[in-house]
């Protein structure tokens, strides 16, 4: 059997795609770059992401049929998974994400036509930022500083033709702003603009982020039924410990996005609401002052600090009310 794991926004995939081999009671797995099999860590994690697992990772449209068809002439005995991407972003546009949806939906009709089986982890009930990929941040991990880094490395390549944009951007306060007015071009469909065409294919299973992060078991389950083999649940006590680990990393990102009303309701009406837990960066920093404008217009001005306020109460005095604009 051939299985495709396939998303938009980055989010969860590896983990996924190494919870498949080890609930399966793997102790290898087939790596097509190497053509050998490689021992399956028992934790993938490397303090930022799930990546000492080494996925078959085809990061273009090519390279991802290629791939299926070399795995459909050796499936009989074996089982063998793949990550797909279909822009390789060390030469394309990986932000463009008009072209990078198409490019996926005819990666995964490509699949389902050659009877692989597909398996797509993303956000149906909300919108998210496109800049919220990993292409864009670089991962979600605890160095602040180095993370902000990044993020202004991203902004000049995504945002390249702003004049003066080394100056605008030469502090976090600077790059915060420049994103907050910037962001309204930068908001992507959710998952299901992709999906929807799929879902009802018998060879395709929707994967929810948020369920995954709260109920990552039942997924699990879910996800053996449709692939129809057995989950070997001997494994499952080390399993949810490598999990909890692993959402360490995610949640707090996550859960800023669930969260978003409350955080800009206390803001508005002075109520104390701890920012702490979501280890803000310059981008969600950036996504607090562009929902304010959108929805209460009301304008953040913050672009002269650089350390963000850890309570939404201490933001309050910062806003430009709207009877001002």
């Amino acid at each position: 059997m051939v299985v495709g794991l396939a998303t938009f926004n980055e989010l969860g995939a590896t983990f996924l795609y190494w919870s498949f081999h080890y609930l399966s009671g793997d102790s290898f797995y087939y790596q097509l770059k190497k053509k050998t099999w490689l021992p399956l860590p028992d934790n993938p994690l490397t303090g930022m992401n799930a990546h000492l697992f080494e996925r078959n990772h085809p990061l273009k449209l090519s390279d991802w049929k290629e791939m299926v068809e070399l795995f459909l002439l050796n499936d009989n005995d074996n089982n063998f998974f793949f990550y797909g991407a279909v822009c390789d972003s060390r030469n394309e546009d990986h932000v463009n994400a008009k072209k990078y949806r198409e490019l996926l939906k005819e990666a995964i009709s490509f699949s389902l036509n050659k009877n692989v089986k597909i398996i797509y982890i993303g956000i149906k009930n909300y919108s998210i930022y496109k800049l919220m990929s990993r292409a864009f941040l670089g991962f979600v991990g605890s160095d602040l500083e180095l993370q902000n880094k990044k993020i202004k490395e991203a902004i000049k390549k995504v945002f390249s033709n702003v004049p003066n944009l080394e100056f605008l951007i030469n502090s976090d306060g600077g790059a915060r702003d420049f994103l907050a007015m910037g962001m309204r071009n930068l908001e992507s469909e959710s998952d299901l603009e992709i999906t929807q065409r799929f879902l009802s294919h018998k060879n395709f299973l929707f994967i929810e982020l948020d369920d995954f992060l709260k109920d990552g078991e039942n997924c699990m389950y879910s996800m053996f039924d449709f692939l129809n083999i057995k989950l070997d649940d001997s494994r499952l006590i080390h399993w949810h410990k490598v999990c909890d680990q692993w959402k360490e990393y995610l949640l707090p990102t996550h859960n800023f996005y669930n969260d978003l009303p409350i955080i800009l309701s206390s803001i508005v009406n002075g109520v104390s609401f701890s920012l702490k837990k979501y280890r803000l960066d310059v981008f969600t920093e950036a996504i607090i002052q562009h929902e304010l404008m959108k929805k209460y217009n009301n304008r953040l001005l913050v672009s002269h600090i650089d350390s963000f306020p850890g309570d939404a109460k201490d933001l309050t005095k910062f806003l430009l009310k709207k009877e001002k604009i």
